[in-house]
């Protein structure tokens, strides 16, 4: 009976051949501009001078199969869904290196040599990755679809079989193996005390696997936890109104400290989420959003002080500082309007001000200090910039018409304006641009025309 039991089974293929080829130089953590303090970062005529070519590609295979089941009875339908996914992704990994030596500098310019096979056993390497997951879930939905319960889970397995020279001159290679498995459970609750009104609860567990990258500073070999629990509801009232709200909270085990400690940290991210959508009449539309987030490390983990010499100059605990890049305060306005045959909208976002890193200090300073090749990828100079990311609003305006028409003949035209009050902001980054600062686009204009014939 098919009205009793039914579904589909799908089988996927995706796979790609991919190559990269992308450079850095020697300077790319400098961001000096006082020769008193050490190399400035736009000094590239000195003996030792680098740029790395980084030769990547990356062949990736995968397959899918999966089976939705749905089984009906009076009084519970269930909604099974199995299913597994294998994928494969081989890295071939090469890099070659131009070094300026005193005798390619001739009157104060270096002339850069031919590129050469970097003879560092880790810039080159062979990565032979799989995993396998597969999943479990069950839908089910009782009293006429108003409560519906679905439990899940999933199971990772991941093997990692990295290659890699031992010696310079590439003739002995060594494999190092990982294996990390993990479990992925999840339940989400849905009821509906009436057919406009929702409530719900989902708890989801989920992490990252352990990166891989050729600069040690941030390669993590563990790993990252994630157990995500938001509970809210969703009520609309014919097609004049919606309000969301929405509570969430992460908790982040083992967390990546982005160079800040030596090991990694425990974190909380949690929050409000309020949403509104109203159209009072016809053509009219409003749309108002708020999130306020509070994200902040929970377990006591010593900083890595030396990279902030000069900043602060004794170790500290990180415990109870919020995370970096992450705005308190977001707000978010859009208006449409109809009218005929033209529309005008506007969009507008806030973002509050919020750090650039765990040290949580307001003052801007940067610091510039020696540091390791070995763990650096080849580096030897480096600075850090600290500070506060500034508040930003940005709105945005758009109308469009339609000019003429007469049967399928008919004339567009439209007119944008991003960043209507040209607000001056900025992100906050590593290797971006002196003081660690890369400018956001200021005010753009877009005319738009088009002939349909």
């Amino acid at each position: 009976d098919t009205d009793r039991v039914g579904g589909d089974f799908t089988f996927s293929y995706y796979g790609h051949d991919m190559s990269r080829d992308f450079k850095f130089d020697s300077n790319y953590l400098n961001v000096n501009t006082n020769p008193k303090l050490g190399p400035v970062y736009t000094d590239q005529n000195y003996p030792g001078f680098f740029i790395f070519d980084h030769l990547r590609r990356y062949v990736m295979n995968a397959f899918e199969p999966n089976l939705n089941l749905v089984v009906n009875t009076n009084k519970v339908k269930q909604t099974f869904n199995v299913g597994m996914r294998f994928m494969t992704m081989d890295m071939f990994i090469r890099s070659d290196q131009s070094t300026c030596e005193k005798t390619d500098i001739i009157n104060g310019v270096c002339h850069m040599p031919p590129y050469v096979l970097s003879k560092t056993p880790n810039n080159n390497q062979e990565m032979f990755n799989n995993y396998t997951a597969v999943w479990l879930s069950d839908k089910i939905e009782l009293f006429d679809s108003k409560l519906a319960i679905t439990p899940g889970i999933r199971y990772t397995f991941l093997n990692y079989n990295n290659k890699e020279p031992e010696k310079h001159d590439f003739s002995v290679w060594t494999s190092k193996k990982q294996r990390q498995n993990e479990w992925s459970p999840a339940l989400n609750i849905g009821y509906k005390p009436m057919e406009n009104w929702i409530w719900y609860a989902n708890y989801r567990r989920s992490f990252i696997p352990p990166q891989h990258t050729m600069v040690g500073i941030t390669r993590t070999n563990y790993n990252q936890i994630f157990n995500e629990i938001e509970v809210g509801q969703r009520y609309s009232y014919k097609n004049l109104l919606s309000f969301n709200t929405n509570y969430f909270v992460i908790f982040a085990n083992r967390y990546y400290a982005g160079g800040y400690s030596p090991q990694p940290v425990n974190a909380r991210s949690q929050g409000v989420e309020l949403e509104l959508y109203y159209a009072p009449i016809r053509g009219l539309q409003f749309h108002v959003a708020y999130t306020y987030i509070d994200a902040r490390i929970t377990s006591n983990a010593d900083d890595i002080a030396y990279y902030f010499t000069g900043i602060v100059n004794k170790p500290f605990d990180i415990k109870g500082k919020r995370l970096p890049y992450v705005s308190p305060n977001q707000f978010i306005f859009d208006m449409m309007y109809t009218y005929k045959h033209t529309t005008f909208g506007i969009s507008s976002y806030f973002y509050s001000r919020a750090y650039s890193s765990m040290l949580n200090q307001a003052k801007s300073q940067t610091v510039c200090l020696p540091l390791n090749p070995e763990y650096t990828g080849g580096l030897e100079y480096g600075c850090n910039s600290v500070g506060l990311l500034p508040l930003y609003f940005v709105l945005n305006v758009q109308v469009s018409s339609v000019l003429w028409q007469s049967g399928r003949h008919k004339i567009t035209g439209s007119l944008q304006i991003n960043n209507l009050f040209n607000m001056k902001y900025y992100f906050r980054g590593i290797g971006t641009s002196p003081t660690g600062r890369e400018p956001a686009p200021g005010r753009s204009i877009t005319a738009y025309l088009n002939y349909e014939f």
